[in-house]
């Protein structure tokens, strides 16, 4: 079977190229008439039921990246439970270092659990959407002039329930634009400050506290 003939194409930017290049790759696998092979294996637990089936105390240690390395380290624990309220369930975080402890009592909202709609509320007035895709949570916003996006990823290996949280923090005012010319989009982006990443585990018990201080008053918003 013939693939799609691109007879002529005027010239554009790199960016329009780029995307005829990527339909006319579509159309040519369109053509295969094999089955496409599997998607690899990857051991997540299954959407249907969250948040009720991530109930429980998860704990571990967090650790923050820059571009020079290890920033800081200190203890995380996640409680999620049920609440007497429809579609509200507890989302309590306590992050530790030898400077001390620090409580979020937040909440988890089900907004629309068919759309995937969700929200962590801080109970202060404060509101983030956040939306499960995927097996995973994620919220992306902005705060105190930082750009953050955080995961929550839960996996099951054999012996093992883990829930992965991923942070990644960037300043806005880092942000710059290039392109805008020659038909190109402007496009703004901005260099990463930072990256924070745990491992917790439900039932484990309250993670060791690291002995490196914190240089953060808040560690999970820098």
């Amino acid at each position: 079977m013939k693939g799609p003939v691109v007879r002529s194409m005027p010239r554009s930017s790199r960016f329009v190229r780029a995307l005829a290049s990527a339909v006319l790759a579509l159309g040519l696998f369109g053509c295969v008439t094999s089955p496409p092979k599997p998607r690899p294996t990857f051991p997540v637990v299954a959407g249907d039921g969250f948040p009720e089936s991530w109930a429980g105390v998860w704990s571990g240690q967090v650790q923050a990246h820059g571009p020079q390395g290890l920033i800081e380290q200190f203890a995380m624990q996640l409680t999620i439970s049920p609440t007497d309220s429809p579609g509200r369930f507890d989302w309590r975080m306590v992050l530790t270092n030898p400077s001390g402890a620090q409580e979020q009592p937040f909440s988890l909202l089900a907004v629309d659990r068919a759309l995937g709609r969700f929200a962590i509320d801080e109970n202060n007035g404060v509101i983030v959407d956040a939306s499960w895709i995927d097996n995973a949570l994620y919220s992306h916003f902005d705060v105190a002039g930082a750009r953050v996006q955080i995961r929550y990823l839960r996996r099951v290996l054999p012996g093992i329930d883990e829930l992965i949280v991923e942070m990644t923090t960037a300043r806005v005012e880092d942000s710059h634009p290039t392109g805008g010319n020659n038909g190109a989009p402007e496009v703004v982006s901005m260099p990463l400050r930072s990256v924070q990443r745990a491992i917790l585990r439900r039932g484990a018990g309250p993670a060791p506290v690291p002995s490196t201080p914190s240089r953060s008053r808040n560690p999970i918003r820098r």
